[in-house]
């Protein structure tokens, strides 16, 4: 808490300074002046929450002072010394409302129970404003969530009616979302205070205040709003500003994306809308943290989206890998940065294309496809949180296609009935010898001698040996629990599978991650 002292008499402020025990108080910054005019100067440097201020001061006394400083800060207790009984200055400090007026010279009780009141008084008003500001907040969120809503034609309570009566009439609105993690947004609240104080000295630089609210921990909605519609250079250059605030608290990615301009309350969803169908674009280049509606991007059509997998099947069957090399890099051209094309329509194509490159797979009989398995991509595709991840794990799976399709000896039609049922279905743990004669309409001990003979190893020790490399790829993955990781590879009974893992790789599953994350 900070008091400013004014008094003419050095020694009496020296001795005020030294005679209090400002810290019981509460009171932890002493500012003092020698008269009205430094002391006013002062208050306008930094604004103390209490004064104490002599009565009869040279240049401007401490009613005058009392009176300038009331208009500055209407609450701020005012406590007047005087060395004189003089009726005038009493009524005056009456009508100023001052907590007390001590005569000099002091008695440092009566003073310490002025002082004692004063701290009093501040912390109340802390405490209305603090609350009154929280209903204040409270209220504006509801209005900004409500208007993310369609169809709002009232407000959402009676605390907020004013303000939306108020904002209904002839403004404009644009919405603004800035999405980034629950870190940014779990600050400190010294910290948010800070930082919207900053936003919002922004947005008043440009005749602009804003409603905002917060939806799925990640998105802040901004509603801007201004009695005059501001024109694409001035909102862009707002959203360059907020994301030079945001850099000051934030390092990791983040989106500031902003809707249309719209005029009327009711038509804020509009914007919103545009807005949140805008931060898809944001899938397409993750790299880029502004996204306006007055830029352009590229445009994709849904004839060109739909004749790609034919396209593709088609290159596949030509078996050439700089053709499907070129197919792909002209892909990543079309849709990267694009502004019409949806995050799950892109997951859509990407998907048709895993599938036709599982039809090459099972037409050139490859039955193993390393790393990257077509035989669940959607999982895969799903976990891509923009496109670059997902195009990138489709080249890598194209690459990896073509290096086997070099490499690998094609196997017979029976050998490869058998590992592409096996790699369909070695989570089952219900999956047997007998399960795999019957899908290939050969006896058990048939198949069993047609798979050593042609591979070397027994069908058993290939089942074991595919479970366990699926095993470490899922093992690689810290998220995933060696119990589940178990089941997922067919083995319903966690300590067989850690013996059995064990006994192929030399090390238990823990053990085994432990060494590869290090």
């Amino acid at each position: 808490m900070h008091i400013l002292i004014a008094d003419d008499e050095e020694l009496t402020r020296k001795g005020l300074i030294s005679s209090i025990d400002w810290t019981a108080l509460g009171i932890n910054k002493l500012d003092s002046a020698d008269d009205g005019i430094h002391a006013l100067a002062c208050a306008k440097a930094s604004m103390p929450d209490i004064l104490l201020t002599d009565v009869r001061m040279p240049r401007m006394n401490g009613i005058d002072l009392a009176k300038r400083l009331r208009e500055m800060s209407p609450d701020c207790p005012i406590i007047f010394m005087s060395g004189y009984s003089d009726k005038e200055y009493l009524k005056a400090a009456i009508h100023l409302k001052a907590v007390s007026y001590v005569e000099k010279p002091f008695d440092i009780a009566e003073l310490t129970n002025a002082l004692t009141e004063a701290v009093s008084s501040v912390r109340k008003h802390q405490l209305q404003a603090e609350s009154n500001l929280f209903f204040l907040r409270e209220t504006h969120s509801k209005l900004a969530l409500a208007l993310t809503l369609p169809g709002v034609t009232h407000a959402p309570d009676s605390a907020s009616e004013e303000i939306f009566h108020h904002l209904s009439q002839n403004q404009f609105f644009t919405t603004m979302i800035i999405r980034a993690d629950q870190q940014f947004f779990r600050m400190s609240d010294e910290l948010l205070h800070e930082f919207f104080t900053r936003l919002n000295q922004c947005l008043q630089s440009y005749h602009m205040e804003e409603l905002h609210t917060m939806k799925h921990a990640e998105y802040m909605i901004l509603h801007l709003y201004s009695a005059k519609k501001a024109d694409a250079r001035t909102l862009q250059l707002i959203c360059q500003q907020i994301r030079d605030i945001l850099l000051t608290y934030y390092k990791e990615n983040f989106q500031i994306v902003l809707g249309d301009t719209v005029k009327g309350m009711e038509q804020v969803y509009e914007s919103y809308n545009n807005a949140v169908l805008l931060l898809q674009s944001s899938f397409f280049a993750p790299e880029q943290n502004i996204y306006t509606p007055y830029e352009t991007g590229t445009q994709v059509t849904s004839a060109y989206l739909s004749q790609l997998p034919e396209q593709f099947a088609q290159l596949l069957s030509e078996k050439n890998p700089s053709t499907a090399q070129d197919f792909c890099d002209a892909l990543s051209v079309s849709l990267h940065g694009n502004r019409n094309l949806l995050p799950n329509q892109a997951r859509d194509l990407y998907y048709k294309l895993f599938l036709a490159l599982l039809d090459a797979q099972h037409e050139a009989k490859i039955s193993s496809f390393g790393e990257i398995s077509l035989q669940s991509p959607l999982e895969q595709i799903n976990n891509c949180t923009n496109y670059e991840q997902l195009h990138t794990l489709f080249t890598a799976a194209v690459n990896q296609y073509f290096d086997l399709l070099k490499t690998q000896q094609t196997d017979s039609s029976t050998l490869f009935l058998i590992k592409d049922y096996i790699s369909t279905n070695y989570s089952d743990d219900n999956l047997s010898i007998k399960a795999i004669s019957e899908h290939v309409h050969l006896s058990s001990s048939y198949l069993c001698t047609v798979f050593k003979t042609e591979t070397g190893q027994t069908l058993n020790q290939y089942l074991t040996n595919f479970r366990i490399e699926k095993a470490k790829q899922l093992l690689a993955d810290p998220r995933n629990k060696v119990n589940e990781v178990a089941i997922q590879v067919g083995y319903s009974d966690c300590n067989y599978f850690g013996k059995t893992f064990k006994k192929v790789v030399g090390l238990s599953p823990s053990e085994y991650r432990e060494k590869e994350l290090s």
